[in-house]
């Protein structure tokens, strides 16, 4: 009978543990900063008009996230931007730019380095939910100092380009793609959640992702993530050439989370995407399209 009771009180112990549901969320502490570095490394392939084009980008960026408010499942943070530098090798050469050796006669660098340590507030929920922007027009205000007349057509042009790449929308959602990672709710090891976001930036997408919980791994909570993605409306750029995109793809996700604070220690996305770009010439109204795709390697460090 004691052989019988004794793997019978295992397999319900097993069972019960296995069962055991975890809280994923943001746990952050008020007044601390919380510091992320984010590598983006991107191949993009391009055919157009018979020829091939390759430009290869590398994309690194590091921030600082303070806690300055905790109000129920809501938090007011100040982020930061700390530095940012990009590599980008085209057919016609290499191109730098590097917010800590930013100097005069290099002005992307300039335009960048006078946003670095420029704070802009976000309210976030504790699952990555963003709700909120404040302060973002301070960025695009200090890229722009320097650059003489604001009625000057060119420099309109580059203003609405910076918008696109740094106004409230495109911010918000930069956030959310890295952050909305959570459920709603506790969960058990295998369990499943879905989130939907939409990137909103000078290339819309939208993103749709399958979570799983795969339970701890090197003293981390593990989470894997598939989403599929596809193309939305294109804003009208700024040059004033209408664009639309028929582009689809898909992105893996690996995480290991603070058990403690939620933030994320070291993530992985690998990103895949092909399609059709359309463009019409305003000046003469001549269309043309392309075929694209773009895979991207990014990397993400915490602290």
């Amino acid at each position: 009978m004691k052989n019988i009771i004794t793997p019978i009180i295992v397999f319900l112990s097993f069972t019960a543990v296995f069962a055991q549901k975890t809280e994923l969320k943001y746990n952050l502490e008020t007044g601390k900063e919380y510091f992320q570095e984010v590598i983006t490394e991107s191949r993009i392939q391009q055919h157009i008009m018979g020829m091939d084009m390759e430009i290869g980008n590398k994309l690194v960026m590091e921030a600082g996230y303070k806690v300055l408010n905790k109000d129920n499942r809501y938090y007011d943070i100040e982020v930061r931007y700390i530095s940012m530098s990009m590599k980008m090798e085209t057919p016609y050469g290499t191109n730098r730019i590097n917010t800590k050796s930013a100097d005069e006669n290099d002005s992307g660098s300039a335009m960048l380095a006078r946003v670095m340590d420029v704070p802009f507030m976000v309210r976030m929920r504790d699952d990555g939910k963003v709700s909120e922007i404040k302060n973002i027009d301070a960025l695009v205000n200090k890229m722009m100092e320097g650059m003489g007349d604001i009625s000057d057509p060119v420099t309109m042009q580059v203003a609405a380009q910076l918008q696109q790449q740094f106004g409230e929308g495109a911010i918000k959602s930069q956030i959310e793609s890295y952050f909305r990672i959570f459920p709603e709710g506790p969960v058990k090891v295998g369990e499943q959640w879905q989130t939907s976001t939409e990137i909103v930036s000078m290339m819309p997408l939208n993103i749709n992702t399958v979570y799983q919980f795969m339970g701890e791994r090197d003293g981390f909570y593990h989470i894997q993530g598939l989403s599929e993605i596809s193309s939305s409306e294109m804003p009208v750029d700024a040059s004033g050439m209408d664009m639309s995109m028929d582009m689809g793809g898909n992105q893996t996700y690996s995480a290991l989370i603070d058990k403690t604070t939620g933030w994320v220690s070291d993530a992985t996305l690998i990103q895949d995407m092909s399609g059709v770009v359309t463009a019409q010439n305003p000046m003469d109204g001549e269309t043309f399209e392309f075929t694209m795709s773009i895979t991207s390697n990014i990397t993400i460090k915490g602290r």
